[in-house]
């Protein structure tokens, strides 16, 4: 048997050699092509886990949420009735559709006034009186140890509180108004109160004890009281009143114990589940 020349067999080797790494490239290709298939698979279902695993973190959440405000209406109910006797929160509660509104606690930051000094339509300085029976007023409410204190500021832009004066309501038979501003939450932001200057009749001005009678039912309305069915009390609409009674204080402090909002357990509706990411 002739055996091929040495050149020759060098030349068979490695063409032998050249094809085991073309069919051992092709092998790794082929597997390559497989693990990339896997793994693109695996990426999608753990794109699938990972959005159903926000999806039940955002539902225990709104559940969580839903289940606090729950119960934290749940324990104002109980507050207000073992409370009511001897107050009209049940009238607040009738006039502002279950909903309750106040100022934040301010004992140690009081709430600044500002209690303007010109008479209506710039008729020029007001009388003394009239200013200070509004400084009296905020004092007795001061005196009824709510959450909330008050000092007063000579800059309006500065005010948490404003009262200003009015000649009257263009014939509307009100002696006051007040405008309160809240947040979402129900908060008290600020109040602004406009108290007029001449009686009803426009037969004269009012008397400073009228007109303080007259600030603190308007002071009233902007700590978050509404008006009472009670006409012997001072936040009855019509003021008889000259005077806290002890039903108004009752009212105040009950107010200024539970948080404000809605009283009333609305049912929310639940959201819908996150869709099912699609399988390979």
């Amino acid at each position: 048997m002739r055996f091929p020349s040495l050149p020759r067999l060098l030349g068979l080797i490695l063409a032998g050699l050249a094809a085991l790494v073309v069919v051992e490239t092709a092998s790794v290709r082929r597997v390559g092509r497989g693990l990339a298939g896997r793994t693109a698979a695996d990426s999608v279902q753990h794109g699938a886990d990972a959005v159903a695993a926000l999806a039940d973190t955002a539902r225990a959440w709104r559940m969580d949420a839903e289940t606090a405000d729950s119960v934290r209406r749940s324990e104002t109910r109980a507050v207000l009735v073992s409370r009511a006797t001897g107050t009209f929160m049940h009238d607040i509660l009738r006039l502002s559709d279950s909903t309750l509104q106040r100022w934040p606690d301010r004992r140690a930051t009081p709430l600044r006034v500002f209690v303007s000094d010109q008479g209506p339509r710039n008729a020029g300085r007001l009388r003394d009186d009239f200013p200070q029976a509004v400084r009296e007023a905020f004092t007795i409410w001061e005196e009824v140890e709510l959450p909330v204190r008050f000092v007063f500021v000579t800059d309006s832009a500065l005010a948490d509180i404003t009262v200003s004066w009015v000649t009257d309501f263009n014939g509307d038979p009100v002696l006051g108004r007040t405008k309160v501003v809240r947040d979402s939450h129900f908060w008290i932001v600020r109040s602004d109160i406009q108290l007029a200057v001449m009686r009803r009749d426009a037969t004269g001005e009012l008397e400073p004890t009228v007109l303080r009678a007259l600030a603190i039912h308007e002071i009233g309305h902007g700590i978050g009281l509404d008006h009472a069915s009670d006409t012997t009390v001072i936040m009855a609409p019509k003021i008889r009143a000259r005077a806290l009674t002890l039903s108004d204080k009752a009212t105040a402090q009950l107010l200024y114990s539970v948080p404000p909002g809605s009283v009333v357990t609305v049912k929310r509706v639940s959201l819908p589940s996150a869709p099912a990411m699609p399988q390979p």
